[in-house]
């Protein structure tokens, strides 16, 4: 039986290059064709948008492979990643389109009567697939920085909805105090002093969130774990000494972030709040942080009741309460969880084991090195 194709010889290193900038447009061509067969969100778009920039890479791959000192950028590769997770290109889908891409040039090859040879297969495979994994990785960071920017919206509609029935409190209160309806004593006024502070701290959490979550990165600074507990600290303490909670920040290592300092120490403070507020005056509230491999976390633990694991997802959803049935509107952890996603983190929440009562909840961020020395 004949081949199809005529008897393959090997190519070598400098026609592998030239063979790719002298077919670009062929393979361009047959690459939408196939990526289109492949993946059906592809098959109504313009042509443009489904080529992107996939003549710009086939020349970086074919100007890397003729000179190993030239540095890989994967700035082409990223922008392709952005630009199919914008159309809603799957994240497989994507993948998928660098390996239909390495059979198309291994096809075209194998009719020019030609063959790569192991080395030289190797090569092109290592430069498009890490075309593939700059491509995969930007198209995850940009997923992660529209969903944030559907945070903030979906935040900023909550506070539109929120700020004018808190408003029409406060003025209604406001006028009850100018009118004389309201006794003189401490009760009046701790109530006029927890709805001030209620309303100021919905007010700046909300705002902070939707106008910090955004512009995250531009936000990042160097700061220590203690500087941030600091901050938080003393924002929570009146809460605590009201309410005769020992409030204890335990000797901690020198730990390094790299976060919106701000935006953080909301998240602390909500944290740090929360304990407070679910567990019984007389008891004391504990605060340390770790530092281990690359990660830090904050810790606090309170003595409350601790909390049903049923129900222990719901805690982090807007207007969500404890099942002590405390008062307030829920928005406290639903925060702390967004802000902390928002720097790559997350949220744990634990009961501790008896006879101990209470829960421990912990923040984990990535780790951060001052001035690139080790931590």
């Amino acid at each position: 039986m004949c081949s199809a194709y005529p008897k393959r010889g090997s190519m070598t290193d400098d026609s592998l290059e030239a063979f790719l900038v002298r077919h670009t447009d062929q393979l361009v061509a047959r690459w939408v064709k196939v990526i289109r067969r492949e993946n059906p969100i592809l098959r109504d778009l313009p042509q443009q948008l489904v080529v992107d920039a996939m003549a710009l890479f086939i020349e970086q791959v074919a100007l890397s492979l003729s000179d190993d000192e030239v540095p890989w950028d994967s700035r082409i590769a990223r922008s392709h990643g952005e630009h199919r997770q914008g159309i809603a290109v799957g994240l497989q889908g994507l993948i998928a389109e660098y390996g239909l891409f390495l059979q198309v040039v291994h096809r075209l090859i194998e009719e020019q009567g030609q063959a790569l040879s192991a080395e030289q297969a190797m090569d092109l495979s290592q430069r498009v697939l890490a075309g593939a994994a700059a491509s995969a990785h930007a198209y995850a960071e940009h997923e992660a920085r529209e969903r944030r920017r559907r945070d903030a919206e979906r935040f900023a509609f909550l506070a539109h909805d929120l700020r004018n029935p808190m408003a029409v409190i406060r003025m209604a209160w406001s006028l009850l105090e100018r009118r004389g309806d309201l006794p003189e004593n401490e009760t009046v006024r701790m109530i006029d002093r927890a709805l001030g502070s209620m309303v100021d701290r919905l007010e700046e959490s909300l705002a902070e969130m939707q106008a910090r979550v955004d512009g995250l990165d531009d936000a990042r600074r160097l700061c220590t774990m203690q500087t941030l507990v600091d901050g938080a600290v003393e924002e929570v303490r009146l809460d605590a000494l009201g309410k005769t909670v020992d409030l204890i920040v335990e000797p901690s290592p020198t730990v390094w972030l790299e976060v919106d300092e701000s935006l953080m120490r909301a998240a602390a403070i909500n944290i740090m709040h929360n304990a407070i507020k679910h567990t019984p005056g007389g008891t004391t509230v504990r605060v340390w942080w770790e530092h281990v491999d690359d990660a830090a976390s904050l810790h606090v633990a309170d003595e409350g009741k601790g909390i049903d694991p049923e129900t222990a997802e719901q805690i982090y959803e807007a207007f969500s309460v404890g099942a002590d049935g405390a008062a307030g509107f829920g928005l406290g952890l639903a925060i702390v969880q967004r802000a902390v996603s928002a720097h790559q983190g997350s949220v744990h929440m634990e009961n501790r084991p008896p006879p101990e009562t209470g829960c421990v909840f912990t923040i984990i961020l990535p780790a951060a090195e001052p001035d690139g020395q080790p931590t």
